[in-house]
Formats: C-alpha cells, sequence, structure tokens
C-alpha cells in the first residue's frame, strides 16, 4: 500500500467534558485537531461507516451503570442506553448487532438484548494451565498485589467476533479465560489461559492454509502474547512469548497486528513501551524489540492503514504520541494533550 498524504485518527478522551476527537495526521507524523463529538466520558468506541458506536462510563442519566450511544461527527448526541453492567470497556459488531463486555460487573451484553454474567463455575473444575512466566523472586510481592487486585471477581475486558460471523470471543481477566458464545449469547466452549496471566485483548490473524486462524492474546498481568489457533468456535493454545519487561509494576494493555499479518505489537503500562514480535505459523510469536512509546499509559495504540505510524493512547499524561516505524524499530514523531486517552483509531 502507497503512503497516503494524511490519515484521519479518531481518538476517545474518558473526561466529563471528553469526547471523541478527529485529528488530521500528516506524512511527518505531525496530528492536527480538527473537530470533537462531545461526549461524558467515552471508555471505547467502534466506528461503522460514519457511525461511531460508543460507550459511556456513567452516564448521570443512568444511575451509575455504562451507556452506549451511537454518534456522529455535527450532529447531536441521543440519549444513551443502558449497557446492563457497570463499567463497559469494549464493544464490537456482529450479524448487525452490537455487543459489549461489563469489566466491573463480569457480564457480556448484547445492547438492548440479553446479558449475560460470568462466574467460575461456568469453566468446570479442571485446573488452570501452569503460569508461563517466571518471574524474579524480588518481583512476587508487587506482582500478587497486582494479581490480586485483578483477580477477585471475573472481569470481562474485550469482546470479538470470529472470523467466520459466527461466535463471539470474550476474554476474561479475571477468570484466566477465553469465552466463546454463539450471537445468541449461549455459551459455546472455553479456553482457560495459564495462571494469573490476566488476559486482557485480542486480535485474530490471517486465515491458513489448514482453515484455521491464529489468535493473539496480551495478558495483562504477566506481560505475555499467547498464539492460540481458532476454529469452528474452538481455541488451543499454542504457546506464550516473553515481552521482556524491566519493571514489575508493568501492565500490558493492547495488541495489533500489522496489515501483512506479520508483526505484532504490545503496549505496556509501566515500562510505558511497545513490544514488537514476528509471528510464525503453527508456533509462538517470537519477540524481536521493545520501543519506547513516546507517553505514559499506553492503554490502546493503532496502525494506520499502511503500517507507517502507529498511535498511542496514553492514559496516564493525557496524549496522544505518535511513532514511525523504521527499518530497525520504532521513531517517536510528535505528541498532542488528550485528557485520559483511552482509545484510538486511524484510517
Amino acid at each position: 500500500m502507497k503512503n497516503r498524504s494524511f490519515y484521519c485518527v479518531y481518538a476517545a478522551a474518558c473526561a466529563p467534558e471528553g469526547g471523541i476527537f478527529r485529528y488530521r495526521l500528516d506524512p511527518d507524523g505531525i496530528l492536527t485537531e480538527e473537530a470533537r463529538v462531545p461526549l461524558d466520558c467515552p471508555m471505547y468506541f467502534i466506528k461503522r461507516g460514519d457511525v461511531f458506536h460508543t460507550l459511556l462510563n456513567a452516564p448521570a442519566s443512568l444511575g451509575g451503570e455504562s451507556g452506549y450511544v451511537a454518534c456522529r461527527f455535527g450532529e447531536p448526541v441521543p440519549e444513551p442506553i443502558p449497557t446492563g453492567g457497570k463499567v463497559a470497556c469494549h464493544l464490537c459488531e456482529a450479524g448487525g448487532r452490537i455487543y459489549a463486555v461489563n469489566y466491573v460487573s463480569g457480564s457480556v451484553s448484547e445492547i438492548g438484548g440479553k446479558t449475560v454474567t460470568h462466574a467460575r463455575e461456568m469453566l468446570g473444575s479442571e485446573p488452570w494451565p501452569a503460569q508461563a512466566v517466571a518471574f524474579p523472586p524480588e518481583w512476587q510481592r508487587q506482582r500478587l498485589t497486582l494479581q490480586s487486585n485483578r483477580q477477585n471477581a471475573p472481569h470481562t475486558h474485550q469482546i470479538v467476533p470470529s472470523p467466520d460471523g459466527r461466535f463471539l470471543l470474550v476474554a476474561d481477566l479475571g477468570l484466566d479465560a477465553i469465552v466463546v458464545y454463539d450471537l445468541e449469547l449461549k455459551l459455546f466452549s472455553f479456553l482457560k489461559m495459564p495462571l494469573k496471566s490476566g488476559v486482557r485483548h485480542m486480535v485474530f490473524g490471517k486465515k491458513e492454509k489448514n482453515g484455521s486462524y491464529p489468535l493473539y492474546c496480551v495478558c495483562e498481568l504477566d506481560s505475555t502474547v499467547c498464539t492460540l489457533r481458532y476454529r469452528d468456535g474452538q481455541l488451543t493454545f499454542l504457546g506464550a512469548a516473553d515481552s521482556h519487561i524491566a519493571r514489575p509494576d508493568n501492565t500490558a494493555a493492547a495488541i495489533r497486528l500489522s496489515s501483512d499479518g506479520r508483526f505484532l505489537f504490545a503496549s505496556h503500562r509501566g515500562d510505558d513501551c511497545v513490544s514488537m514480535f514476528r509471528t510464525e505459523e503453527n508456533a509462538p510469536a517470537e519477540w524481536l524489540f521493545n520501543a519506547p512509546c513516546g507517553g505514559n499509559g499506553p492503554r490502546d495504540f493503532c496502525l494506520t492503514p499502511d503500517d507507517r505510524f502507529l498511535i498511542c493512547a496514553n492514559e496516564r499524561d493525557g496524549s496522544l504520541s505518535v511513532l514511525s516505524r523504521e527499518e530497525n524499530g520504532l521513531r517517536f514523531r510528535s505528541k498532542v494533550a488528550l485528557p485520559n486517552a483511552l482509545c484510538v483509531l486511524a484510517e
């Protein structure tokens, strides 16, 4: 794909007077703000055509429950409708329907429809796989604190449609599991992930010769990137790759795949870096390097359609940072302020 003259970048500022901002990203990696949809604490959005399907943390009109709106630039924002739970943090579209996960409630909802709540009992009595990474002894106390604070209950963190359009995959950080539902939110299968890994976000790779799809997962609590195989609603674990993180308090965040399917990227809060991996068919991804993200707390990031730039939404210092892909790594290009930046998309 040829480099474009400019890109459109959309980002969510999860602040009381925040919203979804539109920027112009020029070929030198400089962002210029162009417009905003005013929203109260947007957590995450997806774009379908010119419509932004958006989750709101806790609109006043819903009494503490999270909300959903479908909005457009230049038009009035409608009243939110409930998501069926608290702290909705991710959503997807499948079969013309919108589905969301509610982190604190540990639930999955079809917007305007059914809600199902997770529990450890739904995963049976078989033990969880052993931890994928052995942390140094001096890290253990900090790691145990991170795990106990996030794994005292089910915490649904992401929902993605399967490539065949038949199923929904839900990453539950609290249960160390990926749960597979059909489009009616009927439980179909599940896969227990390594113990205390805290699976957070997933991305599908390209279809392989045998008809299966690779699924890559970033795990928040052990900062690994796991490789799975998906076929017909079933998952198989292939292995985990260490992200070579230098801080015991690091928490991994988002994962993205290059357009050619050859390279994976994962962001890390604490180390404030982006890890790059090479993908291998029927094998775990191979770690290549870590590069500074240009901000503090990269909760989300995206690649431009031609993979030329990587834009990080840095929650803790309230910024968007732009990195360019170079032959020997990632190079910082620019940065703009965006309060409580949580979600970013480029096209």
